[in-house]
């Protein structure tokens, strides 16, 4: 669920979280991918691989 400025509200899709930790983990892996940008990438796999861990893995 999303909120506009106004208050209005919307579903927004997204991607499956594992899914999401598996592309940036990719994408931080790969050589072509700018060095200033693979540590920001592998963090945000790090984190949401975590919040699964400690709070969706039930939802598998």
């Amino acid at each position: 669920m999303v909120v506009s400025p106004r208050g209005d509200m919307a579903w927004m899709r997204t991607v499956h979280p594992l899914d999401f930790v598996r592309v940036k983990t990719a994408i931080a892996a790969s050589p072509q991918r700018d060095p200033l940008k693979r540590p920001k990438d592998a963090l945000q796999a790090q984190i949401v691989q975590r919040l699964w861990d400690d709070y969706l893995a039930h939802l598998k």
